[in-house]
């Protein structure tokens, strides 16, 4: 971009500055997109965090970031274990969520994770579900079961107790045999 002055002089535009066609002052040179005017009247790049148009420097909404050169607000992306809401705000990624990029994606079938997950490994197995961090989990079988979650396995009923039930979330449910039955570890039923 340039600029004619008084004297019919062509000036140029500060480097990464244009100016409209007719321009007659150095008022006139805006600084391309991604750019930013200093204090000076030169261009300085985009400083990461921060969004530039037509000049002016804009900081990205609270708990997101952007790249170095940003030219839109659009560029402004959720910092992971936040999520993009319908506002376009960074929200704190949800219990049983994992955020990253500004998305949210819920924890597989039987897993939770605490408030602001940032990976799928973040996901761990429910009461009552054994799994690998970040699933997939499956219910206890009969005859075990875990109270809290974890990514630790189902614990087996004690022996001379048995359990009918899958899922089971407390050793309550592993039923003691009766007075001339027995049952191994983990068993589904007394004999």
């Amino acid at each position: 971009g340039s600029y004619c002055s008084g004297n019919d002089a062509l000036s140029g535009c500060p480097a990464h500055a244009t100016s409209p066609e007719g321009s007659i002052t150095k008022a006139d040179c805006v600084c391309e997109s991604g750019f930013y005017e200093t204090a000076g009247g030169s261009c300085k790049r985009c400083n990461s965090g921060y969004w530039c148009a037509e000049g002016s420097r804009h900081i990205c909404p609270e708990n997101s970031h952007s790249s170095a050169g940003s030219y839109s607000a659009q560029q402004c992306i959720c910092n992971n274990g936040y999520y993009s809401d319908i506002f376009s705000n960074c929200t704190i990624c949800p219990v049983g969520s994992w955020c990253r990029l500004g998305t949210e994606t819920n924890c597989p079938h039987g897993s939770t994770s605490a408030l602001g997950s940032r990976t799928s490994s973040e996901c761990m197995c429910n009461a009552g579900y054994e799994g690998a961090a970040g699933g997939p989990c499956v219910e206890c079988s009969a005859g075990t079961f875990k109270t809290q979650a974890s990514n630790g396995k189902c614990i087996q009923c004690n022996s001379g107790k048995y359990s009918n039930t899958s899922g089971s979330t407390t050793a309550y449910d592993c039923i003691s045999c009766s007075e001339f039955a027995s049952s191994a570890p983990g068993s589904t039923s007394s004999s």
